[in-house]
């Protein structure tokens, strides 16, 4: 076992080599795009620290987090570095130009882009590349090693030869991805954002499946963005599933998941670990998933031995009062019965504010999601109005008409709101068919588009019964994000480089930009107070809590499985021997096939508490009026079975004995 701890050791040492430090410059020549018609912006990692473009008047100045005389020097290089790409990035926009429209592929929206990267790895390993391209798609680059342009394409041969001509820049080009480079990285990465690390929350969800179970290891809140997710087997070899991404979080940090198939016959018998390695924390952070096989041989002897426990002494207890042989007192039980009311109302007093903070968390939810696809053979829009899991609002371009006021809508102010509602609907179809014409056409610059397209957005507000109010709206291409709406700034974000022309767009239509900042802080709530009413919404189906536990090696992981209930908001709560809240993350909260929803959430019991504490799972849900409690009491399972066993088997003995001796007296008498 000791080698496969080392073993596993020097497999995480090496999967830590691919954590990096970035530094990238990126620089772009345009026209017919309403940009500016150059930008440059230099990044390490996810954090920009220089921009520049044509339409400033001088160029950033040096921060203050740069205070050495080699990192004043580094920014003034910068700023002969950005005069030169400006030069080279107009020559290799025009030289394209200029070949590819000999072939009249060309439309009067043309982009050169180009980046140049060099990667530090933690163990010491350095990188370095230089690409351009046109239109989004390969162009040029540069061979650090040989000192030469390589073509990518017959067009950008003159563009080669032009830039082969010049001795001194190649030569300079040489030097700074060779040394220049590495030494700007050791400068940047002392930026204040990069210092900022956010340690991931790592928790496992499966999901039943026809013969398997699909494990996954949900990781989120870290920051920055590099991570590595491993999955071991039960011979500690990692387990392949392929690359997945890493998506933004709404706060600014990261998740990811990753996801393992464990065939059904395996269940139960190995054992599955998550290993995550981030900068944030010294070493790694794992979990581990062992599966279970439902039913367990040893409760099912306990119960039966305490059942006919039960019936024995009960037997021995009504003979015995028969016969006059046996007299009982219960003064000790009523003392103890006293003492632990006193008890139990204080727990219960406690229990209960705990349960009035957490019940804040509950909410009503309007969201509005609004689809502009081609390609998939559906309604080029549609638009669905939701609250919480009720759909009470749908339009798509098929129908004639819009859908008309329900009945349950019977005040004038409920009117009015369903008339605005059809007005935004025009609106949202309008932008999101710019949406979907503005990404298809940025993305279609990198021939990275097929002919099935879909543009989404969604704008959603949230009350909770405390008053608190949040809403958002954020936009989605391809099932990617593609930009958001800061509502307090009145801006739309870019997720990503192609949305820039999305969001210059749209900022410009200020009436445009009124309706969405007058939805976002009013209209969204004035909707949701009234749409709440609607009869579905208060359909409710109590949830039903059942306690499943786990052994593994040191510990027990205790889960509280909760299951049709409806609607889907939910809280589960675990409660520690001291009536704190046990907080194990955020778990999903998944559908079931009759239309209602569960979750389930665990705590780990340490070994050394095993036969110590309680813990209690709280359920609060709106089909109940108080909560639903079901309380664990920690065992020592591997023990525990076998001396109830005993215990129980004795007491029968005995209880045969007296009840024997008590037919034996009576007889004689």
């Amino acid at each position: 076992m000791k080698n496969c701890v080392v073993l596993l050791l020097f497999y995480l040492q090496q999967v830590r080599t691919d954590l990096q430090y970035d530094s990238c410059g990126y620089w772009t020549y345009s026209k017919g795009f309403g940009l500016p018609e150059f930008t440059e912006r230099r990044v390490v990692n996810d954090v920009t620290v220089y921009y520049y473009d044509s339409s400033l008047r001088s160029k950033m100045p040096c921060p203050d987090w740069i205070n050495t005389t080699a990192g004043r020097e580094e920014w003034s290089s910068i700023h002969h570095w950005t005069d030169h790409n400006t030069y080279v990035s107009a020559l290799g926009f025009q030289s394209a130009t200029q070949q590819f429209n000999l072939t009249g592929l060309l439309s009067d929206q043309n982009i050169y882009q180009a980046f140049g990267c060099c990667s530090l790895d933690s163990n010491g390993t350095y990188r370095a590349f230089v690409t351009h391209s046109f239109n989004g798609k390969d162009f040029l680059s540069f061979d650090i090693n040989s000192k030469t342009f390589v073509a990518a394409v017959p067009q950008a041969v003159l563009y080669r030869n032009l830039r082969k001509k010049d001795s001194v820049t190649i030569e300079e080009l040489t030097v700074y991805y060779k040394k220049t480079c590495l030494e700007r990285l050791n400068i940047f990465k002392q930026a204040p954002g990069l210092l900022i690390s956010k340690v991931p929350e790592v928790r496992i969800i499966e999901q039943q499946k026809a013969g398997s179970i699909t494990v996954t290891c949900h990781v989120t809140g870290f920051y920055p963005r590099v991570v590595q997710v491993v999955w071991l087997g039960p011979d500690l070899q990692p387990v392949d599933e392929g690359v997945t991404d890493v998506l933004p979080n709404e706060d600014g940090t990261y998740q990811t998941r990753k996801s393992v198939i464990v065939p059904e016959e395996d269940v139960g018998e190995h054992t599955y670990s998550c290993v995550v390695l981030h900068s944030s924390v010294p070493d790694n952070i794992t979990r581990v998933w062992g599966g279970e096989k439902a039913g367990g041989m040893a409760v099912w002897i306990s119960l039966v031995c305490i059942c006919l426990l039960a019936a024995g002494i009960g037997l021995v207890v009504w003979w015995c009062c028969r016969t006059r042989a046996f007299t009982f007192t219960l003064l000790s039980s009523v003392h103890i019965k006293a003492s632990s009311s006193a008890m139990k109302n204080a727990c219960v007093l406690i229990l209960v504010l705990l349960l009035q903070q957490v019940r804040t968390d509950l909410q009503y939810e309007s969201c509005v999601y609004w689809t502009s696809s081609k390609g998939y053979g559906l309604p080029e829009y549609t638009e669905r109005i939701v609250v919480n899991d009720v759909t009470v609002y749908y339009h798509d371009s098929r129908t004639k008409s819009k859908m008309p006021c329900p009945d349950w809508i019977n005040t004038t102010a409920g009117r009015e709101q369903w008339s605005i509602i059809h007005d935004f609907s025009d609106h949202n179809r309008f932008v999101s068919t710019l949406g979907l014409q503005s990404a298809s056409k940025q993305f279609n610059l990198t021939g990275s588009l097929s002919g099935q397209n879909i543009y989404q957005g969604s704008g959603c507000c949230s009350l909770y019964p405390d008053g608190t109010y949040r809403a958002f709206v954020t936009h989605a291409f391809n099932g990617k994000d593609f930009t958001s709406f800061d509502t307090n700034t009145k801006t739309f974000v870019a997720a990503v480089p192609q949305a820039v022309l999305y969001k210059t767009l749209r900022e410009r239509d200020s009436a445009s930009i009124g309706m969405a900042v007058a939805y976002g802080k009013k209209i969204c709530r004035e909707r949701l107070n009234i749409l709440k009413q609607a009869p579905e919404v208060h359909i409710r189906k109590v949830p039903e809590v059942r306690i499943v536990e786990q052994q593994k090696a040191g510990s027990v992981t205790v889960t509280c499985h909760v299951t049709g209930f409806y609607p889907r908001v939910v809280q589960v709560v675990w409660l520690g021997p001291d009536l704190q809240s046990v907080d194990e993350g955020v778990t999903d909260v998944l559908p079931n096939e009759d239309g209602t929803y569960q979750t389930r959430k665990s705590v780990i019991v340490p070994e050394e508490d095993v036969g110590e504490h309680t813990y209690s799972c709280v359920v609060l849900h709106s089909s109940v009026p108080d909560n639903i409690t079901r309380v664990w009491v920690v065992e020592k399972r591997s023990r525990i079975a076998v001396w109830t066993s005993l215990v129980c088997v004795c007491l029968l003995v005995i209880c045969f004995g007296v009840w024997n001796r008590c037919r034996y007296n009576d007889a004689v008498s």
